[in-house]
């Protein structure tokens, strides 16, 4: 390439710059000088609407980890889940929103969308804490699976929660989930309950951070580790130490 072509691709750069930055109805995220950074990730948050969450606030947990998170992981498309006693069944929905639309200014739109995505989720949580307040994490997940959304992998799931499961079919806080033999039973007995989440990677907040006993909240870490150590779960990555 000689020097002169040079010079006209980097006038022709400067100029379509110039032309995404003022126009509103550019579509230079999809071919233009912004392609190479488009955010093209597959993602889910889980906002968790249980007693536990309002102990933790999970509201602001929504507040000052989604946006970042959405940031770091190039998350293109953002599904919506709330956790209660319902999780997979709640009448609580937040439509799936696109990070990247294509419209106007790349960057600007897609923090504008990064912002409605809070806003979104705070709205959910909202609704799920008028439901039952039981802590229902397998049914949570299983809708994070089911309600995958396109886009390249993994699938990277922020799980606003304490993921301390606590309803009529599996209670952390009662069950005896002491020893590997102990959690072993409860997971085999799982059957359909269990999540199946292939190609995903979990960013819990608050795992087991409401649990006075350490050794407790060691024994909540085991299961969740034991348990998608399993080829019915999909065997997802669970990142402990997120929060």
């Amino acid at each position: 390439m000689t020097t002169e072509h040079r010079r006209r691709r980097r006038r022709y750069a400067g100029v379509l710059l110039a032309a995404c930055l003022s126009s509103t109805l550019s579509a230079c995220g999809s071919d233009g000088i912004f392609s190479d950074d488009a955010p093209t990730r597959a993602c889910g948050v889980v906002v968790d609407a249980s007693g536990s969450g309002a102990d933790f606030h999970a509201d602001e947990r929504i507040k000052t980890k989604l946006e970042s998170f959405l940031e770091q992981q190039s998350c293109g498309q953002l599904t919506f889940v709330a956790l209660n006693s319902l999780s997979d069944t709640s009448t609580c929905n937040e439509e799936r929103l696109d990070l990247d639309p294509k419209v106007g200014d790349p960057q600007a739109v897609r923090a504008a969308q990064r912002q409605e995505a809070v806003t979104r989720a705070l709205r959910l949580l909202d609704c799920a804490r008028k439901e039952s307040h039981d802590s229902n994490v397998l049914g949570a997940l299983r809708k994070a699976a089911s309600t995958r959304p396109s886009g390249t992998g993994p699938y990277a799931v922020l799980v606003i929660s304490d993921m301390v499961q606590a309803d009529r079919r599996v209670n952390m806080l009662t069950a005896n989930i002491s020893t590997p033999e102990a959690r072993a039973a409860i997971i085999d007995q799982l059957g359909d309950l269990t999540p199946h989440l292939n190609d995903t990677v979990l960013y819990p907040t608050d795992l087991s951070a409401n649990l006075a006993d350490p050794k407790h909240g060691l024994n909540v870490r085991e299961f969740w580790t034991e348990l998608f150590a399993t080829d019915a779960s999909g065997r997802p990555k669970i990142e402990m130490n997120y929060g």
